[in-house]
């Protein structure tokens, strides 16, 4: 399978010098480049205690790579003494796990806490303030705050995310140089919570810097675990990723190479720093590497995204002769009829060129779109059916729900915890070494007998309403010893289905989703709403004479046009990118396409606009 590599692509692969970076544009076959070098220095190489840590930044992106090495050089597990996954999975390993207990304080093993991992409802919903009633209590904000490499408060959501706004971010001290109080509540809600030994992945990746910093033992032992580093998705670093690569870089690993794309980098909203990985391609002490022939796209796709990002990539695609010219159409914003005319319009096309409505894409950007135009979600504001301080009964529901799909993993971890709080109402939070001492003490058959012995007890979710299964559910489960699950009855009238996933992605007839949900995924249409505004409008992002003196809204504008760029870097055959009728002519020029008409959808469905 080497013999299919691009000479580009084989210098990757066989490239001895001892730091590389790669700079890799959409469909260069990065994934292919890297599975290739992994397979080549697992197939060629000795490796008995030290072994390659491949690191990406994304699930998918790991999943990808893993694919392409069974499929292209039979290798279907990576074990010891390698390593495959994220930078967070690595730092938790490796690092905060079996070492955060010593810079946080806490007398047991720490723990991942927050959203993704395990939800954090440990506050006071009554504590609100302010015209917009946001909660003011600190436990509130405890995963969406963490620590910068100088130990500042930092904010890892927008500003509107929190009761109090930019003036006291940008300015976090009063006049005697002591923390506001609203900074300093914050602070010591973190120092609280981490001497319990909690912490959000941010707050992860902050203290292992501080570990390999303190205790050098750590970043020795590391370095001879993994002689070799190789960092996918480099553009998505943090400067706290960043400087944990440094550090192990600095600790004389034989190699280390770093591949992405800053064009492709659209996670700066979670504090990632493209700059970190141009810095690198632009130092002298790395040798550089540039892929810039486009496998996927065809010629007139491959145009377009060379005049967004001002590059000269070639395609080198099957499908490099496609006829068919990127367009753009106008929708009327009034009408939100004319968003479902593009659709099907769309989708038309895509069956006229013989392209399977599973390969194509619908996408946007930000969920609000998909909810209003293609009911992806109910509103899950204030305004939802879930009480204060009974959030588990939200987990039960959708647990039950996910163990009907045959989503197990994710069943048991959300029903778990929730069957703990279920049955002892002040239990405010499940820890996983409260799990584990539970399997303990009872056994894991028992455990897992008991687990879901209450599962079993939950009727089906199917074809009900919220309403309709809570109290069915709780006609079944009080008698049983289990406590009362309540909701706010009067919001509960719609299925629950509707609930969790208004249109399910297995029903769909093309897939649908955010922008950011498609990084790295390839398809053969694609079509991207966009709405007038994002962050602020794109006709004023994109004016000749726009100039942001701010370089914090600067670096925002830039991202959001990326976004753009991924999206339309997607598909092989056909782009289509809808815009509101007034921004057709600033999307005409921003990508090259100059003859552009607009009908008003309400009446008939638009023309294509091609060059």
């Amino acid at each position: 399978m080497f013999s299919r590599l691009t000479l580009k692509q084989k210098e990757i692969v066989d490239c001895l010098e001892p730091r590389i970076v790669v700079k890799a544009c959409p469909g260069s076959g990065k994934t292919y480049s890297v599975s290739a070098r992994l397979a080549n220095l697992i197939l060629n190489k000795s490796f008995k205690h030290s072994g390659i840590a491949v690191i990406s930044f994304t699930n998918t992106a790991g999943n990808e790579i893993k694919k392409s090495l069974f499929e292209n050089y039979n290798i279907q597990n990576i074990g010891y003494p390698h390593f495959l996954g994220t930078i967070d999975s690595f730092v938790n390993k490796h690092i905060f796990l079996p070492f955060g207990h010593l810079i946080m304080g806490c007398k047991s093993r720490p723990e991942v806490v927050g959203t993704e991992f395990n939800q954090w409802y440990d506050y006071d919903s009554s504590m609100r303030s302010g015209y917009s009633q946001k909660i003011t209590d600190p436990n509130f904000y405890f995963d969406k705050v963490s620590f910068d490499k100088n130990d500042d408060l930092l904010r890892l959501l927008p500003y509107n995310s929190y009761y109090f706004g930019k003036a006291v971010w940008d300015n976090m001290f009063k006049a005697n140089n002591e923390y506001k109080k609203q900074i300093s509540d914050l602070i010591e809600c973190k120092e609280k919570y981490f001497k319990e030994g909690k912490a959000n992945q941010a707050d992860a990746n902050y203290i292992s810097l501080k570990l390999l910093k303190k205790y050098p033992f750590i970043l020795e032992s590391l370095a001879r675990k993994y002689s070799h580093l190789i960092i996918d998705e480099a553009q998505d670093t943090t400067d706290i990723q960043m400087e944990i690569i440094e550090l192990l870089d600095g600790a004389q690993q034989e190699n280390i190479i770093f591949i992405g794309d800053p064009d492709q980098a659209i996670f700066e909203w979670n504090t990632a720093d493209a700059e970190l990985f141009l810095k690198k391609y632009n130092n002298q002490n790395y040798f550089n590497i540039e892929l810039n022939e486009n496998r996927r796209s065809s010629t007139k796709i491959c145009s377009v995204l060379n005049k967004m990002v001002g590059s000269t990539t070639a395609s080198i695609a099957d499908v490099k002769d496609d006829v068919n010219q990127p367009a753009v159409k106008g929708y009327d914003t009034n009408d939100k009829n004319s968003v479902q005319l593009i659709k099907n319009e769309f989708l038309e096309k895509c069956t006229e060129l013989g392209i399977s409505h599973k390969k194509s894409a619908i996408l946007f950007r930000g969920k609000s779109f998909g909810e209003e135009h293609f009911e992806l979600a109910i509103d899950n504001s204030d305004d939802n059916p879930w009480v204060s301080k009974h959030y588990h009964v939200k987990d039960i529901v959708h647990g039950k729900y996910l163990m009907e799909k045959g989503e197990f993993r994710k069943s048991l971890k959300l029903l778990e915890r929730s069957y703990y709080k279920c049955l002892n109402p002040d239990l405010r939070y499940v820890s996983k070494v409260f799990l584990l001492n539970e399997i303990e003490q009872k056994g894991f058959r028992e455990y897992r007998k008991k687990m879901f012995e209450f599962i079993n007890l939950l009727p089906t979710t199917n074809s009900k309403t919220l309403k309709e299964w809570i109290i069915e559910t709780n006609s079944v489960i009080i008698d049983k010893g289990f406590n009362q699950l309540l909701v706010k009855i009067n919001k509960s009238n719609f299925l629950i289905k509707e609930l969790f996933h208004k249109v399910e992605t297995s029903d769909l007839l093309f897939n649908l989703g955010t922008i950011h949900s498609v990084k790295g995924q390839t398809f053969d249409a694609t079509l991207l709403f966009l709405k007038k505004k994002a962050i602020k409008n794109y006709s004023t992002v994109l004016a000749n004479n726009y100039n942001e003196p701010d370089e914090t809204k600067r670096r925002k504008d830039k991202e959001e046009l990326r976004l753009v760029y991924v999206a339309c870097s997607r598909p092989k055959r056909l782009l289509w990118l809808a815009v509101p009728n007034d921004d057709i002519d600033i999307w005409k020029d921003y990508m090259g396409l100059n003859l552009i008409v607009s009908l008003p959808l309400s009446s008939a469905p638009p023309n294509l606009f091609s060059p």
